[in-house]
């Protein structure tokens, strides 16, 4: 069911406020962490993961996984034998109905595989997942820098509305954004290749960001902007700059 213009600004403006604090902080594990919860009231999905691209680019390892008891890292390789595996290697998003219907995963590639060993061990059961890759900026050549998972659809019993699926890309912008502050988040480009990352603002100055920025974006998302993006970077006078750009109209 598609949603109303109430619902969709109502669900954009509390995306967004959670997007731009994400945005303006240094310290992506913290904040993660702390905003996990409220990821998942938004985006209406049970569990969340977040994967970063290893050094070498061959896997990915879980930076976020709410849900689970054990803090141990998980590893998947970037191949179609997981589906984050599969999404870290199209750069496509996967949006499926059911992760154990063979019929579903291999209408998307003969290899697809559902890895189940989590859910084996826990007694936990995975249905719905939407995974979304983590690109770097820009229009060209983008590369890939992690993977975002959403798990089990707590909205309704089916994949998740195009809504959710578009939030999810508003989110993973904000990771982008993140991991490139975070050389170790970001695995080794080209020998040819020129990687500029802005350093990360102290803390002091990013809680400072988030605040000022929240009821813009709020007031953004009324007007009708969509599509919010929120970049900080230090001002020659020592001072904090931040730029939130979105599109306004039709879409």
């Amino acid at each position: 069911m598609m949603a109303t213009g109430a619902e969709r600004k109502r669900f954009l403006g509390r995306l967004h406020g959670l997007v731009a604090r994400i945005a303006a902080t240094g310290n992506p594990d913290d904040i993660m962490l702390a905003m996990s919860a409220e990821l998942c009231d938004v985006l209406g999905a049970d569990r969340i993961t977040v994967y970063a691209l290893a050094d070498d680019g061959a896997a990915l390892l879980s930076k976020l996984k709410t849900g689970l008891a054990s803090f141990k890292q998980l590893k998947l390789p970037v191949t179609p034998q997981s589906i984050a595996g599969y999404v870290a290697l199209s750069r496509r998003p996967l949006n499926l109905a059911d992760v154990y219907d063979e019929a579903e995963l291999k209408r998307h590639d003969s290899q697809l595989c559902f890895q189940q060993g989590v859910d084996r061990r826990t007694g936990y059961r995975t249905r719905q997942m939407l995974v979304v890759p983590v690109l770097s900026g820009g229009t060209a050549d983008r590369r890939l820098l992690g993977v975002l998972q959403l798990i089990n659809n707590t909205a309704a019993n089916g994949p998740f509305a195009p809504l959710v699926a578009e939030g999810a890309a508003a989110l993973c912008e904000a990771i982008a954004a993140i991991f490139a502050r975070s050389p170790a988040q970001v695995a080794p480009a080209p020998s040819n290749a020129t990687v500029v990352r802005p350093a990360a603002p102290p803390a002091s100055d990013e809680t400072r960001v988030a605040a000022a920025v929240l009821p813009l974006v709020e007031r953004a998302v009324q007007g009708g902007l969509r599509e919010l993006h929120v970049r900080t970077e230090p001002g020659p006078d020592g001072s904090l700059r931040f730029t939130v750009t979105g599109v306004l109209g039709p879409g």
